[in-house]
Parts: structure tokens; sequence; C-alpha cells
């Protein structure tokens, strides 16, 4: 298979990105919350 150097892979339109950067912070801040609380109730 013969591979052009100015083929564009990856192809993602603008709605495609910004969905997977919302999802992405929506599970940092998920993390960021539940760790925390996780540790403090394995300490009660």
């Amino acid at each position: 298979m013969k591979i052009n150097k100015d083929e564009n892979f990856a192809r993602a339109n603008m709605k495609d990105v910004v969905k997977f950067k919302v999802k992405l912070l929506f599970r940092l801040m998920w993390y960021c919350i539940n760790k925390p609380l996780d540790i403090l109730m394995e300490w009660v």
C-alpha cells in the first residue's frame, strides 16, 4: 500500500473534537470529585 505524504489520516471535524474534549474534562472532574470522597470514606 502506497501512502501519500499529503494524505490526511486524522479526519475529525470540530464537533467530534469538542465532544471528545468535553468527555475528557467531565471524566477528569468526576475523578477529582470522587477519589477524595472514596479516600475519606475509607478513613471513616
